[in-house]
């Protein structure tokens, strides 16, 4: 069944400025309500055996709905079935994008943190839609029913969770980046590990030696340079196998 949509703009004695605070507002047999698409505000009237839509973006929504009543209860349920559909499909979406992001962030390639604030404020954006539908939906519940109810709640439950998820995502990024951070110390610190004891070695040679070698050829060389070769070699395997090298 198809149901005539019309789309009108705010008349004047709609309560614009309590509608924004309380979502839905109610006055004699009227009831004022704001739904949130994509952080926007969209406003519908219901009086009696009528919904008035002041927004375009819902009566598209609409557009291709089958209706079993064109009364406010079948036009209410249909529409909050079909945002409910299209809070799905964004919330798959950011699922994907939430995974993938994290699979960057763990495998090192994630060198910023634009990304992680982008998906943060549309997944954040998606749980006020979400939660605007069900306050509206639960204040409406004697029209809607409670089956239609509890698919919203059902649909809130789920955006819960990836919020959830995506405010652990920047102690993912920065435990990564310790990580990161620890082995360049790591290996900063090898370096030092292996030339303090040479350098060490090296200084003790020239107090206790009036005579050192000043060419390559000499015969004190191999006497001067070899252990210190040995130690320094000796360094290095030992820090390979400790796996710091």
């Amino acid at each position: 069944m198809k149901c005539e949509l019309g789309v009108s703009d705010l008349p004047p004695q709609f309560p614009k400025e309590d509608v924004d605070v309380y979502k839905v507002v109610s006055e004699g047999d009227r009831v004022y309500v704001r739904l949130e698409l994509s952080g926007e505000p969209h406003y519908l009237t219901v009086s009696g055996e009528e919904v008035e839509f002041h927004s375009t973006k819902l009566v598209q929504l609409l557009r291709e709905s089958e209706f079993q009543e064109c009364t406010p209860r079948g036009i209410l349920s249909e529409l909050f079935y079909s945002i409910v559909y299209e809070l799905g499909v964004t919330r798959a979406y950011l699922y994907s994008s939430f995974d993938r992001l994290y699979d960057e962030i763990t495998g090192g390639q994630l060198k910023g943190t634009e990304e992680i604030r982008e998906i943060r404020r549309k997944i954040f954006t998606l749980y006020s839609d979400t939660s605007s539908l069900y306050y509206a939906c639960r204040k409406l519940e004697r029209i809607v029913g409670k089956e239609v109810l509890e698919d919203v709640q059902f649909a809130l439950e789920r955006a819960e969770i990836l919020a959830v998820r995506t405010s652990d995502i920047y102690n993912i990024y920065l435990t990564e980046v310790q990580n990161e951070l620890n082995v360049i110390i790591k290996k900063l610190t090898s370096v030092s590990f292996i030339f303090l004891p040479i350098t060490a070695v090296a200084s003790l040679y020239a107090v206790g030696f009036p005579s050192l070698p000043q060419t390559l050829n000499s015969p004190n060389t191999a006497f001067f340079l070899l252990p210190l070769i040995v130690l320094g070699v000796g360094l290095t395997l030992y820090l390979r196998r400790v796996g710091w090298l």
